[in-house]
């Protein structure tokens, strides 16, 4: 772990609680995030969720660790605050691979996406401010793919607009820096592979 200088721990409960103070029995002395959906430390749910919302225990007798001991692991608590996404296999196997001692950098290409009635919209990498679109599919029918290119002609970013095969090729591609026939791309009678 002599590389690892940042740990981020989605969640507040009694999980997040034992990752944070085992870090730090550990010697991990690297930064530790916490991003949490309420305002409480690190505690056990089920006698919060029975005993102490019934009223027949204090918030304080079901706390991983009190205050004083938290402000001691030097963690950074971002709460309230919502993770806005993550990628769950991704994250298994850099898990995995952290486990095994293999250290390696999380470079996943930037994804977002969202529903809007009729309309899937996502968008996945880093697109220049100042490229053009080449498009590929009829914006009009609100069926196109927009992709970006930098100078060098390297894919950098994509808009998919209820295209989600052209996207999930535009990832692949980006992920193997494949250079792109930009004739093929706009060619809708052919499929992109």
């Amino acid at each position: 772990m002599a590389d690892l200088q940042t740990v981020v721990v989605i969640g507040g409960g009694q999980a997040a609680g034992w990752i944070v103070k085992t870090l730090r029995k550990e010697g991990f002395d690297g930064r530790v995030v916490t991003i949490a959906d309420e305002i409480h430390l690190p505690y056990e749910r089920p006698p919060l969720s029975k005993a102490v919302l019934a009223g027949d225990a204090d918030i304080e007798t079901v706390r991983l660790v009190d205050h004083d001991a938290f402000a001691a692991l030097n963690v950074e608590a971002w709460q309230p605050e919502c993770a806005a996404s993550i990628d769950r296999d991704d994250q298994a196997i850099a898990t995995a691979r952290a486990v095994l001692g293999v250290c390696t950098p999380y470079a996943e290409i930037p994804w977002f996406w969202s529903d809007q009635y009729d309309v899937n919209l996502q968008i996945l990498g880093d697109i220049p401010a100042n490229a053009q679109p080449v498009v590929r599919g009829d914006l009009h029918a609100r069926r196109a793919s927009l992709f970006f290119f930098d100078d060098a002609n390297a894919l950098r970013g994509v808009i998919a607009i209820n295209s989600p095969r052209d996207l999930k090729v535009a990832k692949k591609w980006m992920s193997q820096a494949s250079a792109v026939d930009l004739a093929a791309l706009i060619d809708t009678a052919k499929a992109l592979a």
